[in-house]
């Protein structure tokens, strides 16, 4: 098997016996998420919301589990097993993370760098910050996380 592509991290999980590949192949930085979550109609352009000054109000934090339920070809019973047998990153560890608070003033462009910041996490597969509410000049976000399989096995050997 051939592997290519920098920073691609790829786990061979044993589950009840058989062998389950856990490609969890990180995003470059120049890639962009992989996350579907839509903007909502009613939330007004990035550029529209910093020229109105608007502040950021409350900040959702969703971490999601490794694979995707929804996918057919994730919905098996192994896959539905190492999402069980996987500790979800808690919230607080991501909020830690933000280089934004809620009461600072929106700047689209802090969002993508903690995107991106996000991203660069070990435990983290894929991240996304959307706007999902605006009213009276306070916008509130959604902060989007898919984790990685972290029970990889390795060798490591030392003197």
């Amino acid at each position: 098997m051939k592997l290519s592509g920098g920073g691609c991290l790829i786990a061979f999980t044993v589950l009840t016996g058989a062998i389950l590949p856990a490609f969890a192949a990180k995003l470059t930085d120049s890639e962009h998420t992989r996350i579907e979550e839509p903007r909502p109609a009613d939330v007004p352009s990035d550029a529209a919301l910093e020229a109105a000054g608007a502040v950021i109000g409350k900040v959702e934090i969703a971490t999601r589990n490794i694979f995707d339920e929804s996918d057919s070809r994730e919905s098996n019973g192994l896959f539905k097993l190492a999402d069980r047998l996987h500790v979800r990153t808690k919230h607080a560890t991501i909020q830690a993370q933000l280089l934004f608070a809620s009461g600072d003033k929106y700047l689209a462009r802090k969002l993508a760098e903690t995107e991106r910041v996000l991203r660069l996490l070990p435990y983290v597969y894929d991240a996304r910050i959307v706007p999902v509410h605006y009213a009276d000049g306070i916008v509130d976000v959604k902060v989007i996380t898919n984790d990685v399989w972290t029970l990889s096995p390795g060798i490591s050997f030392a003197r």
